[in-house]
């Protein structure tokens, strides 16, 4: 049987994927938090990342950076908009 370790830079990327695809957003809060923990300084380029997306009109920022939800632009290039942010996080 395969079996893969729990990762927490790679649960931070499943959080991002799947968050993005939720009508109620993302809690970027706690996840910015939970990135901070793990490899401080990241949350820092990955709020940059999140501010050129809202710039671009494809997503809102809400409730002081804690709260991250896909416009319909962008929830038409959800998956390009998550892969770009993974990538951050990676």
């Amino acid at each position: 049987m395969d079996y893969e370790a729990p990762d927490p830079v790679r649960l931070i990327r499943e959080r991002i994927m799947m968050g993005l695809r939720m009508g109620r957003g993302l809690d970027a809060g706690a996840l910015l938090d939970d990135l901070e923990a793990i490899r401080p300084g990241a949350s820092e380029a990955l709020r940059r990342a999140s501010d050129r997306l809202q710039d671009k009109e494809y997503m809102l920022i809400s409730e002081g950076h804690r709260r991250w939800t896909l416009t319909e632009a962008g929830f038409l290039l959800t998956d390009a908009i998550a892969a770009d942010l993974m990538h951050v996080v990676a």
